[in-house]
């Protein structure tokens, strides 16, 4: 009886300490975020009393979204924080780029179309996967593709489609001060690609701006 008693209580305080565990880490996601939201004049927006909820709003004319989130399912599910940035107009092209990691390596391997842009280094270091390639590269010249890897660096994940881009870091507790640098990072380079989107229309013949690859629809 009492050898039950004692194991019953013993199992219980197990679960005390780790339900305060747990507590104390989102509590400390929460400030992070919260801090972050701050430095940069974002909205923290929570998700329940210990949810660690996500940051949004805008941020040098870009819509900026930040969330934790389990990617993945099963065995394979991951902690994550990412962030995403919205482009609008949709850049001129279609399809997604996406770094490269073990996943899209094994799909490489067997058999997948794997694009190349000719740029080593760059090819190295994404995936390609679009309808095509001349509408892509006309956006990625030699400047934006340095710009994209120097990006891709500080991420675990990075996914470009037509109108957002997203950073991904598999660490849902990524230090603020981190998480500033890589929205800003995002950012910025979300705003070297309109930019780039920009002189590319301008180029055109006003007949020519009303095609499907430069709307990105």
């Amino acid at each position: 009886m009492w050898t039950l008693l004692l194991a019953f209580v013993a199992t219980g305080s197990v679960v005390v300490v780790l339900l305060g565990v747990y507590i104390l880490a989102a509590l400390r996601r929460q400030r992070a975020l919260k801090s972050v939201a701050d430095e940069l004049g974002l909205l923290w927006r929570p998700s329940g009393p210990f949810g660690t909820g996500e940051v949004l709003g805008d941020l040098e004319g870009f819509a900026v979204t930040v969330r934790p989130e389990v990617r993945g399912v099963g065995s394979f599910a991951r902690q994550a924080m990412t962030i995403e940035v919205a482009i609008v107009p949709a850049l001129p092209f279609k399809g997604e780029l996406r770094k490269e990691d073990s996943v899209t390596r094994a799909v490489s391997a067997v058999g997948a179309e794997d694009l190349r842009t000719g740029d080593a280094p760059f090819d190295e270091m994404f995936r390609l996967d679009v309808e095509d390639l001349a509408d892509f590269l006309e956006l990625f010249d030699e400047d934006l593709r340095l710009a994209a890897r120097a990006f891709a660096e500080e991420a675990d994940d990075v996914l470009l489609l037509p109108s957002r881009l997203r950073w991904i870091r598999f660490d849902a507790s990524v230090p603020a001060q981190d998480l500033v640098h890589a929205i800003r990072a995002t950012v910025v380079l979300a705003d070297l690609m309109r930019r780039r989107r920009g002189r590319i229309v301008a180029s055109l013949r006003p007949d020519d701006r009303r095609g499907p690859s430069v709307s990105g629809r």
